[in-house]
């Protein structure tokens, strides 16, 4: 109700209401898009790194080179 003073909207003739009405109802411009509107690239799946040979090194191989 406070806000509703501040702005006067307590003696708002019937015309100034509906004004009031249809430009709160009309969209924003320049609103924010929705998040899911825009296009977004499709980007192809990694490729698999290759396989390591299956044996592992002993810790004297790695070590020692």
């Amino acid at each position: 109700e406070a806000g509703a003073i501040r702005k006067g909207w307590t003696s708002m003739s019937d015309d100034q209401w509906d004004l009031l009405e249809a430009e709160r109802a009309a969209p924003a411009a320049g609103s924010q898009p929705d998040l899911f509107d825009g296009q977004v690239p499709v980007v192809s799946a990694p490729e698999p790194k290759p396989r390591r040979s299956a044996r592992k090194k002993s810790l004297s191989e790695v070590l020692n080179g």
